[in-house]
């Protein structure tokens, strides 16, 4: 059996905790730079927007 077999309502989260958050945190790389915040300041800027 594998788990496509299991019903929908067998399916369970998994547990995440605090120490888990915290690794994933100091493991992770930024997905915006310098650069692309300069950029969404201008559009703010530009378009009179907040976001």
């Amino acid at each position: 059996m594998n788990w496509t077999q299991v019903d929908g309502d067998k399916h369970l989260e998994p547990v995440v905790s605090m120490a888990d958050m915290l690794m994933s945190l100091a493991t992770q790389k930024a997905t915006v730079n310098e650069k692309d915040l300069k950029k969404l300041e201008e559009f703010t800027s530009d378009f009179c927007q907040e976001g």
